[in-house]
């Protein structure tokens, strides 16, 4: 395992070419200026070397100080050599060798004085051999880990193989375990947990920071638990305790503790860890009485301080039904005054990426969309989880003096939501917000999400009851400026902010029950205003709500909202995913495909197959619906071919056949489909419709395989227009199908402006009208 960091990269071979001719001038031009230049140049040179060494370490910069060692020991060295040759005989080398050695302890006293000896002590020897380098001649750092079976850092689980002794490097590629041997015991054996920098490209979350005084404990030979405090001698024991029934020869399912050989009355859990103040004189662990039968489960957080004992603490959160969840780790750091949590704020996702009608948490489900290929299949990668610490007063009664410290932006500033009060329908939380010195104005809800890049903080601001929440802010810390989406949408919750694309879940409408959800109907009735949309959202009886995904991005001018669809520049793959738009060649037609099924919450590590359901509407109003993503219109913009993928219902038998794939032609001129007789291979994918010739590729598989080159067919146009022909049948705008008409209405609901653009005049209603006006003129 792998952290991937601006320290661990290979630099490239300019960069090491730099570094060595750096090297060689560090030692050659003070050697050369000591041993050819008098000896006042010279020691104007070791004077002005030393002084620069001294300014660099006032100042901090202990790593700018260390370099100014080798170029003063070399012009000690020239100096020497220069003496050596003025002096004749040998007194000049007696002269020459006293003032090497003279000047190497001063400049070592010089050092000392700094406090920069520390930085120039040789590598250590471990076991007898000398300390692992990496390949940038950096010693690897062992930190002291307790013993654990998993990832301090990250909570991951850890393999069995190491046993419960080992250390681990502060960037996760080393560890270090004891390991048995036939000579000696003990013996220290390191090993490279990844095989490259490169292992990981990138992480869902970033490392929470180490626990400061977090003690796992270690068990003696009694099998007594032992927690040592980092300093006033304070002894924290577990005596373990077996209930009735339970063997023995088992480890002890739970400890009872003892502080300074007093009980305590407590019970500790085995597995459980104590978090020590950094003084010593305090502790919060997580424990229950015992007169708690050890059939009852959950424990709660009890303080001890050496003033005034034990008590009971608060929990430190009650999750209110508005507010997002938020699953906590346990305490990181305690003081005299307030204890900290470290959590993750837990994302809300939908049955499918592009919407859907059940909302909820999916801890298995980190996918998140990006965006889409040439061709149209999704690109998904990995959420960013947002991590939270949460700081709770020891004193507080109830949310009093709760904040909440968000993750790191840039510069290492942590956002601060702290807790003004509850709504007035108790359903959320709400919050004031501040960044490092700038305090954001009005109030705010819990749900966030911080940019990948760290420069912008994404917020929900909050609506009092009976409006629900529908303004989104970005906050850019770098310009101190607070950008505001104009448009309003129900906001339901953030999902991720990544790419510099703000992607978020918005209530659409609703649906009754009883009522079937198609792609020209997800929703019967549509959201209402903001202002008075609590009652719609809380009326779980009247039918279920209807969820959609929107983005949008941040301009230096402000928020865009970005169109649901895409222009598709290139024909659509039949495993293409979302909306999309094809022009027409010559830009006087266009195809918007629309609805089909998305990527369920149970697929989304695969975008690889095929979709089906989708319906069709062109800019000259010609609208199909039942189909597959495939398409591709002819060079002269006038026919449409499609693809359509038919699932059979099992017969009586109980068969189920395999669904097969489907050619039609779109005639948008004539208002004519032609559907071919006879199936085709599996995942048409069109390459080519001129004048007179289709080319389509077939593939022997519905799932995309790499090895599955396909079939390249060509088609004659004449062929295509010899399949069986049926005229499409206006409704008010459109031109459908007959079997589309009672559903015309379901069409003719949809919102076809983005298609306004292509459409030409001489289609339109209205430009028929004005071409017969002029006619008649």
């Amino acid at each position: 395992m792998t952290v991937k960091g601006a320290e661990y990269d290979c630099p490239g071979h300019d960069r090491q070419l730099l570094k060595v001719v750096l090297a060689l001038l560090f030692f050659i031009v003070p050697l050369m200026v000591g041993a050819t230049q008098p000896p006042l140049l010279s020691a104007g040179l070791i004077g002005l070397l030393a002084f620069g060494m001294g300014m660099a370490a006032v100042h901090g910069r202990s790593d700018l100080a260390k370099h100014f060692r080798l170029p003063l020991v070399f012009s000690f060295l020239g100096l020497s050599f220069y003496l050596w040759t003025a002096v004749s005989g040998f007194l000049g080398f007696c002269v020459g060798l006293f003032i090497l050695v003279f000047s190497v302890i001063a400049l070592t006293l010089w050092t000392s004085y700094l406090g920069l000896d520390k930085h120039f002590k040789a590598p250590t020897v471990t076991a007898g051999r000398q300390a692992l380098l990496r390949f940038q001649g950096h010693p690897v750092e062992w930190p002291v880990v307790a013993a654990q079976e998993y990832l301090p850092a990250s909570g991951l689980a850890w393999t069995e193989l190491l046993g419960r002794r080992f250390s681990l490097t502060k960037d996760l590629r080393h560890s270090l375990k004891p390991a048995a041997s036939k000579a000696s015991w003990s013996r220290l054996a390191a090993q490279v947990i990844g095989p490259s920098t490169a292992a990981i490209d990138e992480i869902s979350a970033p490392l929470v920071e180490e626990h400061t005084g977090l003690c796992s404990g270690e068990v003696d030979g009694n099998g007594t638990l032992w927690f040592v405090a980092p300093q006033a001698g304070h002894r924290l024991r577990g005596e373990p305790l077996w209930p009735d029934g339970v063997n023995q020869a088992e480890p002890a399912p739970c400890f009872g503790l003892w502080l300074d050989d007093q009980p305590s009355g407590l019970l500790l859990d085995a597995g459980e860890a104590v978090l020590w103040r950094e003084d010593g004189e305090s502790l919060v662990c997580r424990a229950r009485p015992e007169s708690q039968s050890h059939m009852e489960t959950g424990s709660s957080s009890w303080l001890w301080q050496a003033s005034v004992g034990w008590r009971l603490l608060s929990e430190p959160w009650q999750q209110l039904v508005g507010d997002p969840m938020l699953e906590w780790r346990g305490p990181s750091r305690l003081d005299a005054c307030h204890l900290w949590y470290e959590g993750l704020l837990q994302p809300l996702s939908t049955e499918s990426l592009e919407g859907g009608y059940e909302l909820r948490v999916r801890p298995d489900c980190r996918a998140v969309l990006l965006g889409h290929d040439a061709g149209g299949r999704a690109l998904l990668g990995q959420r960013h989880l947002a991590p939270v610490r949460l700081c709770t007063p020891l004193d507080a009664k109830g949310r009093e003096g709760l904040s909440l410290e968000l993750a790191p932006m840039q510069g290492g500033v942590r956002p601060c939501l702290s807790w003004m009060r509850t709504s007035l329908d108790a359903r959320q939380s709400v919050f004031s917000c501040r960044i490092g010195t700038w305090q954001l104005e009005g109030q705010w809800c819990l749900d966030h999400r911080v940019s990948d890049c760290g420069r912008y903080l994404a917020l929900i601001a909050f609506a009092e009851f009976p409006a629900v929440p529908h303004r989104l802010f970005v906050a850019d810390i770098l310009a101190q400026r607070l950008l505001m989406l104009e448009e309003a949408p129900l906001i339901a919750c953030l999902d991720s902010f990544q790419s510099g694309v703000v992607s978020f879940i918005c209530i659409r409408g609703r649906l009754a029950d009883a009522v079937e959800s198609t792609p020209l109907q997800r929703f019967q009735q549509a959201a209402p205003d903001p202002q008075q949309g609590d009652r719609f959202v809380a009326a779980t009886a009247a039918g279920r709500l209807y969820y959609e995904r929107l983005q949008l991005t941040v301009d230096p001018l402000g928020l865009r909202l970005l169109p649901t669809w895409r222009l598709a520049l290139q024909p659509p793959v039949a495993s293409a995913q979302g909306d999309c738009i094809l022009p027409a060649p010559g830009g006087r037609d266009a195809a918007w495909m629309f609805a089909s099924a998305g990527i369920s919450a149970d697929k989304r590590a695969s975008c690889t197959e095929p979709c089906g359901g989708a319906c069709l509407i062109t800019a000259s109003g010609c609208a199909v619906p039942d189909l597959a993503p495939s398409m591709i219109w002819s060079a002269d913009g006038r026919y449409l071919v499609l693809s359509r993928l038919s699932h059979c219902e099992a017969g009586q038998a109980g068969v189920t056949e395999a669904p097969h794939w489907n050619l039609l032609l779109l005639d948008t001129q004539d208002r004519a489909l032609y559907t071919a007789p006879q199936a085709i291979g599996c995942r048409p994918c069109f390459e080519g419709f001129d004048a007179q010739v289709l080319l389509v590729r077939t593939f022997a598989n519905d799932q995309e395989t790499a090895g599955d080159l396909g079939e390249l067919m060509s088609l004659p146009l004449a062929s295509l227009l010899a399949w069986p022909k049926q005229m499409l049948i206006r409704s008010v705008t459109l031109w459908m199908p007959s079997e589309e008409l009672p559903r015309g209405k379901q069409w003719e609901r949809l919102d076809t402006g983005h298609l306004r653009s292509w459409r030409t005049v001489g289609d339109t209603p209205v430009g028929m009208a004005k071409s017969v006006r002029e006619a008649a003129v």
